[in-house]
């Protein structure tokens, strides 16, 4: 089985985000935008750094978002789709070609790319045998500033 392995980099923070960049097996795609560290709390923070088996949730208005599986605590399909604030996400990973403050832009074509990336084509029309892993590692900040020199493992207490 072919391994499709997303990296989530996190690089910039504030009181209200954290963005980063991701790619897929090496090759940058584009940026992502998380709420900030809130003691990894269901719907408000972002998720802790680790690495995460993922799988597609075709059930969506946008019917195409991948979806992380066994987030420790209470977290609940953390997934990865279209937005553009940090209000757009209850927990989830934005995505976009573009970043700005406190912002990702050109969401769906970020989400097109990626989807792209995973059937290898445009216009698929069956489902590739591939397993996907997502790692994220990076700052993690809170609303209150950054946990200075953390850069990936078990996230803080």
């Amino acid at each position: 089985m072919e391994r499709f392995r997303i990296t989530v980099d996190r690089q910039w923070s504030n009181s209200k985000s954290i963005t980063g960049v991701f790619s897929v097996n090496g090759k940058k795609i584009g940026y992502t935008l998380e709420l900030p560290w809130l003691n990894n709390q269901g719907y408000v923070s972002c998720v802790p750094p680790g690495t995460y088996r993922a799988t597609i949730r075709y059930d969506h208005s946008d019917r195409w978002r991948i979806q992380l599986e066994g987030v420790p605590g209470p977290r609940k399909w953390v997934q990865f789709h279209i937005g553009n604030f940090p209000q757009d996400s209850v927990g989830c990973i934005l995505v976009g070609t573009r970043k700005g403050d406190n912002a990702v832009y050109n969401s769906a074509e970020a989400l097109r790319i990626l989807k792209r990336e995973f059937y290898g084509t445009e216009n698929p029309t069956s489902t590739p045998n591939k397993s996907i892993v997502v790692e994220i590692k990076g700052i993690l900040s809170s609303p209150w500033g950054d946990f200075q020199g953390y850069v990936g493992g078990q996230a803080p207490a």
